[in-house]
């Protein structure tokens, strides 16, 4: 019966997404069940550890921060007037918009926000999706690319860990391992664009693409507060979840918003459905269902397979566990071992290993993915995104894994 654990767990993850779908339900509630039954029954882990050791709580936090500073800036306009004026920046050329989001996106957290910062920026894609009519999945993963890209420099912490940890095994330079992850989620970027037909999307005539209005006081109040608060993360390093909490709590004190619109506008259904499918993920890793998953590919490794297979280790890490904390600080030394006995590049083995952890983070289970469930506007079906972010995050971490098979992330580390 022990051999069969991780089989079960992973039936039971793919059980209880099937059956959210079919029922239209909330994914989140099932996979409880699933947890339940098949943690304490199954894997026999006590019944407090179930829920207390899997409930995501950062991605809670960070979500309901972000959400309540930017729900005010919603609720009183700021927003709106925000995206008007970024939209009239453009002149009218909207099929540009998602490059724009990438760009920023890249720069900001390159700077040394980092991938935290995506807390701040995917609301924003969103309002602009909305306002010009443009595919939102198009512009969260577009924004979301960004993030990663930028997320890894050697400034950011994602990209300052990669590089402490590359060095350590032999990585003299960090810099074309970053390029490595700027390269893939290039690619990522023109391909969503692409299928999700982002060339179609119509020009506004410049006059009519948005106009930059006046801001009243408390528009104004709101926007120093969001600007605070973006200074604080990216030049002083503060955690942008507890200064967002504090910068929407202060506001709503201010009265620029009613508390009670505020709070019934935060995300609770999404955050159910991201807490329920991470507790029943983190009952799945622990009933060795990943690891499981990991041994089938690792056995197959060779030198030619070794950084694909790396990069798709990385992801499937990634997707249950924190890829700065966990993955990369557990990958990476074994990359210098395999680079001995192997004879591959350990700076290849690496950028397999950075890239491929760290691309999975569009998941809606992982930080980027679930800050993008958390701000997702009202009529779009959260199952449906959900959905869609899933298969973003397994199509990313395969087009890492295939760079990694063809030989690119060699060719670039030289």
């Amino acid at each position: 019966m022990e051999a069969f654990v991780p089989i079960i767990c992973l039936v039971s993850l793919v059980l209880a997404i099937v059956i959210g779908v079919v029922r239209k339900m909330n994914v989140g509630l099932v996979a409880v069940i699933f947890a339940f039954a098949v943690g304490y029954y199954i894997v026999e882990i006590p019944q407090k550890d179930i829920y207390v050791k899997g409930w995501p709580t950062q991605v809670f936090f960070m979500s309901i921060a972000v959400m309540m500073l930017f729900g005010v800036a919603q609720l009183n306009g700021t927003m709106k007037k925000l995206v008007q004026g970024m939209v009239y920046l453009t002149k009218g050329n909207d099929k540009l918009l998602p490059f724009a989001m990438f760009i920023g996106s890249t720069a900001l957290c390159a700077l040394g926000a980092g991938v935290p910062f995506c807390g701040a920026l995917l609301p924003i894609a969103f309002a602009i999706a909305v306002e010009r009519k443009i595919d939102p999945l198009l512009m969260c993963l577009s924004t979301a690319n960004g993030v990663m890209a930028g997320g890894l420099s050697p400034l950011a912490i994602h990209g300052a860990t990669a590089a402490s940890l590359g060095g350590q095994v032999g990585v003299e330079n960090y810099l074309p391992i970053w390029l490595c992850v700027i390269i893939t989620m290039i690619m990522n970027t023109i391909i969503v664009y692409i299928v999700r037909k982002g060339y179609k999307i119509p020009n506004a005539e410049h006059d009519k693409a948005g106009a930059i209005e006046k801001l009243d006081k408390k528009q104004m109040l709101t926007l120093a507060v969001i600007l605070t608060v973006v200074i604080l993360a990216l030049v002083l390093q503060y955690d942008i979840g507890l200064i967002a909490f504090c910068g929407g709590a202060f506001l709503i004190l201010l009265g620029c918003a009613d508390e009670k619109e505020v709070i019934k506008g935060l995300p609770w259904p999404i955050m159910l459905l991201i807490g329920g499918v991470s507790i029943l993920v983190s009952v799945v890793n622990a009933g060795g269902g990943i690891t499981y998953l990991a041994d089938a590919l690792s056995n197959s490794i060779t030198d030619v397979t070794a950084t694909g297979i790396m990069a798709i280790l990385g992801g499937l890490m990634s997707a249950v566990s924190s890829s700065v904390g966990v993955v990369m600080p557990t990958l990476i030394p074994i990359a210098g071992e395999l680079s001995k006995s192997l004879g591959v590049s350990a700076s290849a083995l690496v950028a397999g290993i950075v890239v491929g952890s760290n691309l999975v983070v569009v998941s809606p289970l992982s930080t980027v993915g679930g800050i993008s469930m958390a701000s997702l506007p009202e009529n779009i079906d959260k199952n449906d995104f959900f959905k869609k972010l899933l298969f973003a995050a397994v199509l990313y971490t395969l087009s890492g894994a295939l760079l990694g098979f063809l030989g690119v992330y060699g060719w670039i580390v030289g």
